[in-house]
């Protein structure tokens, strides 16, 4: 029948045997074929149709066991396991699952359902291990594609808000200082999840930076870029992508969005649309992109943002939007890394106590001071990387 082939599927016993008993003790199935036919002794605990038991006894060697009874419902058959002693009570944890086991046989489900219970249970906690200790992996990996601090530059101030989730880790940012003084500043989203987004963002991030050290404007950066990465990318993998380029005396950004919010400059009317342009890097081989210009004016910041920032909610449904942004930004006196905290603090107000957005979030914030004087010829950066020592370490051309 379906329930005796269940059983001999389920193969509890592991140092001993497994038997199925009818009502006289006769001996129906035996897990080492040998003694089909003949009795065994039940204790009269074993009787009973609504409990099981376990008892440490003796087998027919005179080894210490211990077996446990388990009658099957609506059969009139139990349910025997002889297990060795020693083996058994060596992991009291496992001695106490198998006991657990047989009275779930004997008192709420058939054999064939608890078999099934305890794979599904065993898979999916296996499945949950593999996963969180593949996501913990695959953010050790990212944090090392992160640079370290923003670059300091006269003038300006930049700073980044980064709130990966625990369930998505697709979000990655970059910065690439050239000799001229220009910032490229890159920021990206791929749609995969764990150790596949670590690789995405690492193919995805090699080739901006091939297009920044190649000193392409942002339109051809992002083309570029797509050409490098179409190979790489499989199934539905893409990056929807912000590749921007700063020239500090002046305050022109000039940028190119493939899939991504354009980036948003305080105190600019016109500049308010959250609508996503351009094809995401990888998604189509052959696709060119434009590019923009916006500048920055002495007091403004310009923000580079992940779209994950729009999705936060607040208990009573209102979402995160540009009033809400606008707010922060706008402060009196607020600099970069002000703006940075008043992000969190005013993100934890809509996403709860953890300030656990729906998915990742990262702003970069650039701000031009206010007193910023006139263009200087001899304009020069550097770096808040104090561990570095040479100029092709932290991206200087």
């Amino acid at each position: 029948s379906s329930l005796y082939a269940s059983i001999v599927r389920l193969r509890i016993g592991q140092s001993g045997n497994t038997y199925v008993l009818d009502r006289e003790g006769g001996i129906l199935y035996d897990s080492s074929f040998t003694r089909i036919g003949e009795k065994l002794e039940l204790p009269p605990q074993a009787t009973n149709d609504l409990q099981g038991i376990a008892i440490r006894t003796t087998d027919l060697e005179g080894n210490d066991i211990i077996a446990s009874f388990a009658p099957i419902p609506g059969t009139g058959w139990t349910l025997v396991s002889q297990d060795d002693w020693a083996t058994a009570t060596r992991d009291t944890q496992s001695y106490a699952n198998s006991l657990v086991i047989l009275l779930a046989l004997g008192t709420v489900l058939p054999a064939l359902g608890v078999a099934l219970l305890i794979r599904t249970q065993n898979a999916e906690m296996l499945e949950r291990e593999r996963d969180a200790q593949e996501q913990r992996v695959a953010w050790l990996i990212q944090e090392r594609l992160l640079p370290g601090a923003p670059p300091m530059m006269p003038g300006w101030n930049v700073d980044v808000f980064y709130k990966p989730h625990p369930a998505s880790g697709g979000d990655f940012y970059d910065f690439y200082l050239m000799s001229d003084g220009s910032l490229a500043l890159m920021l990206g989203h791929a749609n995969a999840k764990g150790l596949e987004a670590a690789h995405v963002i690492d193919t995805v991030r090699a080739a901006l930076r091939s297009a920044a050290q190649l000193r392409l404007p942002p339109g051809k950066a992002l083309t570029h870029a797509n050409a490098l990465v179409c190979p790489e990318l499989h199934g539905e993998a893409c990056v929807s992508s912000i590749y921007a380029m700063l020239h500090p005396p002046t305050g022109r950004l000039m940028f190119s969005s493939a899939g991504a919010i354009a980036p948003w400059v305080s105190g600019n009317t016109a500049n308010g649309d959250l609508s996503e342009e351009g094809v995401s890097l990888g998604q189509e081989v052959g696709s060119e992109y434009g590019q923009r210009t916006l500048t920055i004016q002495p007091g403004q910041c310009a923000l580079i943002f992940s779209g994950g920032l729009f999705k936060a909610r607040r208990p009573n449904g209102a979402l995160f939007d540009l009033a809400s942004l606008r707010a922060i930004v706008t402060e009196p006196g607020r600099e970069a890394s002000g703006v940075v905290e008043a992000l969190a603090g005013q993100l934890k107000s809509y996403t709860g106590m953890k300030g656990l957005p729906p998915d990742d979030v990262t702003v970069i914030v650039v701000q031009r001071h206010a007193d910023v004087k006139p263009a200087d010829p001899k304009y020069q950066v550097t770096s808040s990387l104090k561990r570095q020592q040479n100029p092709g370490d932290f991206g200087l051309d």
